[in-house]
This record gives structure tokens, sequence and C-alpha cells, in this order.
């Protein structure tokens, strides 16, 4: 009995409620630091998510609840208290229904592009396998904490297949990458070219797996495309019919066929056709190392650097001591005697001597229940200057069955369309909808929008716990201030 008792005084005590809220403070400043170097995904997974945390805000709960127990039974007095420490609690609800039934993520649409699904935080571990590389057998899926246990070569991060063992030798918290190629038995064409004209200047690498038969890079109002084969270039009267090669960037309502570069690697060459909208072919020949190639895109000019005709990636990875826009986290995997670097949402390929198994190391994807369509976006930016003042997006949704929050039937809204801007999030079926920024080119023209998808079941419930607290917190001043006065008279 006397255990209890003193289990329940340390509970009450106000010495454990200084602990918690100093403890607490302390780990949110260094989360914060840590987050600024690191970045928000590794805070999260050290940090925010730890054990530490957890323990502390459960001390923290378990701390009020036994002082408003302990002022049994209940007076009018009590009532700003009361209101208060409920409040308390109602947050620590709200936040924990938020951390293990809400969804986060990001949703990036070209425009014209269609997409439903999600891109959250959490990062999974996949490993594939394929006879013909195309119809994919999951093999491994698991999710990975390698900001709170890195692996290392001493350490490895294990993971078994079959009769072989793959392993996660090194992580990097953040790095920068310098994309690169090297030759290969087995893989796919690799070329690396410049594009340059008084407006810019671009240098890139295109690679192509072997069981792909294109790989598409959009220029603005152009395009380069690596092939397995030139598709048929038809009659004009039936170019609307042409399902393979018919591309288009929508501008509002209309609709334009891009100028084409297409370029399908043989053993030792590259041959190139030249493609006007419209699906007309303008030129053909073969393209050398070195040589340039007049595009008839204003005065841009196209110049093979280096082809490589079969050949695997092999990303160069640099360690950095701060995270910023332009580093990822790195794995070093090694698999079937091989050892290869790879960044965040990103695939490596190994070869046996029948199949090919893929390594993913990605952010998993949550399917949303309907989708959206980026028809248009707008960006004002400041006079005389680049720097974007507001944006938005013209969106259209398409339910599927998904029954949303807006009062437009799901069938009708297939027509519909909604604004998002920085300020004027949409809601549907749930989720909260943000604009939170845009992509551009290197030309500095908006490619691409960017939205924060958001799904929160405990956000009433903090908005209700924090209403509780402010109203307990004036309840007790209110009631100190007039408790005050009496006295004074």
């Amino acid at each position: 009995m006397k255990i209890l008792i003193y289990i329940y005084s340390f509970f009450c005590s106000l010495k454990l409620a200084i602990f918690t809220l100093s403890a607490l403070i302390i780990l949110f400043a260094v989360g914060t630091f840590y987050e600024s170097a690191q970045g928000r995904l590794a805070a999260q997974e050290v940090i925010y998510r730890s054990i530490v945390m957890t323990l502390l805000v459960s001390l923290l709960a378990l701390n009020i609840i036994a002082v408003m127990i302990d002022r049994w039974p209940w007076k009018k007095r009590h009532i700003g208290f009361l209101l208060a420490h409920f409040g308390i609690i109602f947050v620590i609800v709200g936040s924990l229904m938020t951390r293990f039934y809400g969804v986060d993520g990001n949703l990036r649409l070209a425009l014209g592009e269609k997409g439903g699904e999600l891109t959250t935080s959490s990062v999974f571990l996949m490993v594939y396998s394929s006879f013909d590389a195309k119809n994919l057998t999951e093999l491994y899926r698991e999710p990975v904490y390698f900001f709170r246990h890195s692996p290392t070569p001493k350490k490895p991060h294990l993971v078994q297949i079959g009769s072989d063992v793959l392993k996660i030798n090194d992580f990097y918290p953040s790095a920068t990458v310098r994309e690169s190629y090297q030759a290969a038995l087995r893989g796919g064409p690799a070329l690396r070219f410049q594009i340059e004209g008084s407006r810019a200047q671009i240098v890139r690498w295109m690679f192509k797996p072997p069981w792909m038969d294109k790989v598409e890079l959009p220029l603005g109002p152009a395009q380069v495309l690596l092939l397995k084969s030139f598709p048929a270039v038809e009659k004009e009267k039936k170019k609307e019919k042409n399902k393979v090669v018919l591309f288009s960037l929508q501008k509002g309502k209309e609709i334009e066929n891009r100028p084409s570069l297409l370029l399908v690697p043989k053993e030792n060459q590259i041959q190139y056709q030249l493609r006007k909208p419209g699906l007309q072919e303008v030129k053909q020949g073969v393209l050398e190392i070195g040589s340039v190639l007049k595009t008839g895109w204003m005065d841009f000019q196209f110049r093979v650097i280096e082809y490589l005709p079969k050949a695997l990636p092999n990303a160069i990875f640099t360690p950095q001591k701060r995270a910023n826009d332009r580093t990822n986290s790195a794995i070093q995997v090694e698999f079937k005697g091989e050892s290869r670097w790879m960044g965040l949402n990103s695939h490596l390929f190994f070869f046996d001597e029948d199949k090919v198994y893929v390594v993913a190391y990605v952010n998993e994807r949550k399917n949303l229940g309907f989708q959206l369509k980026l028809k248009n976006f707008k960006v004002v930016r400041y006079p005389s200057s680049f720097k974007a003042a507001s944006y938005e997006s013209e969106v259209q949704v398409e339910s599927g069955g998904t029954q949303g929050l807006s009062s437009v039937d799901p069938i009708d809204q297939k027509e519909d369309t909604h604004l998002i801007s920085m300020n004027h999030p949409l809601k549907w079926a749930g989720y909260t909808i943000y604009q939170s920024g845009f992509e551009e080119d290197d030309s500095g023209k908006p490619v691409a929008s960017v939205f924060a998808i958001n799904k929160d079941p405990g956000r009433f419930i903090k908005y209700f716990g924090s209403l509780l607290i402010v109203l307990g917190s004036f309840i007790l001043f209110l009631r100190r201030n007039l408790r005050s006065r009496i006295k004074s008279k």
C-alpha cells in the first residue's frame, strides 16, 4: 500500500511536472537545431518520434491526470484549473491521432498530368525480381529508419533474398549527387548531351533501361525522346489516331504538339529524327560524339558528349554536413557481388543469369482514392524580379466513386474545376490540398505544380484542446485578479 501511495505521490508531484516540461523544452530546442542541419525528415525520425519524446509526453499526461484526480472532489474554484488541464490532455490525444492515423505528403503534377498517389515521408526499402524485366515479383518490402539506426560496414543492414543476402553497408544522411553511368555487359543505352542556345544551356544524361521502349525529357515547348525504334509517320489526316508519339503541352483550352528530337541508339551509333508539330518528319541522320545538330528550336543546337551502348547507373554521392534543397539521403547497396550507391527515390538493377533484381529506396506512396488533373498554372512575379509573388493551380478532380466534401455531386464534379492558391486550399474526401510550390525548367518557365496534401483526424481535437487551455487560463487569471481585488478592499 505504501508503494502505491508513493507512486501516486510521485505522479502528482510538482517536481515531475517541472522535470518533464524542462526536458521537453530542451528536446524541442535540440530538434530545432537538428532540423536546420539535417532536415525535417531526419528530425522527425531522430527527435520528434523518438522513444524519449514519447516517454516524456506520456509522463506529462500521467502527471496531469494524477494532479486532476488529486483535486477531487472538484469545486467551482477548480473550473479554470480543470479546463486548462483537460485542454492539454485533448491536445496530446489529438497529436497521437495525427501521428498514428494522419496522412501528410506531397503530390507533383506537370501541366496536363493526372495523379492520385501521395508521396509521404515514410521511407521503404523494396526488392523485386523479374524474368522479363516487366512483370515484377515483390520479394521484400519494409520501412527503414536509417537516420535513427544508421548501417555501417561493421554493422550492415541485412536483407535475406532467397539464398542470397542484400547488404546496406553505409548511409549518408545528406549528400549531393553527380549523375554518372558506367559501361556494363547488361544494361541500357546512356547518352550525355548538351543543348546550347542564346537563352539557355543544358547538359543532361538520358538512360533507357533495356525493358523500356522510350524515355522522354520535356524541355519547355520541345522534348527529347530516347526510343527503342522510330514510330511510323502517319499521314496528316490520321495523325490524331497515333497513340505512340502524340505528346502535348496544354495551355488553358489549347493543345499544342511539341517539336521533338527522337533518338534511337544502335550498337555503335545514334540515329535521330527531328519532327515538327503534327508528327511531320523534317530531318533524319546519324549523330556522332562531338557532332552538332541544329534543332530548329530557335537557335538551339544539340551535341552528343558521351555515349555508352550498354550501361548502368553509377551515381557519385558526396556527403554534406548540412542538408539543403540539393541534398538527399543515400545508401550503399551490396548484392550479387556488386556494390553501388543509390539516393532516396531511386532504383538499382542487379542482373543474374536468368533474371533481374530491382532494389528500390523510396518514399511511401498512398492512394488518395481520387485523382487530380492540373489543367492550368499561373505565377505572378514581383516587378523586375524572377521571385514569385503568388501562384495558383487550376485542377480538375476525378472522384472515381469517392465521396468528397464538396456539395457538388461526384459524377458532375468530373467536369468541374477548382482553383488552389497559396491561401485557398481545396478540401476533398477528408483531405486538405494546399498549394505549396512549383518547379521551373532551366529557362525559368514553370513546368510542374507541387501540392501539400494533409489528412488530420486529430485536428478538431487539438483545436478544441487549445480552446480549453485558453479558456481555462483566462478563468484562472480572472479569478486570481478578482480575489486580489476583494482582499485589497
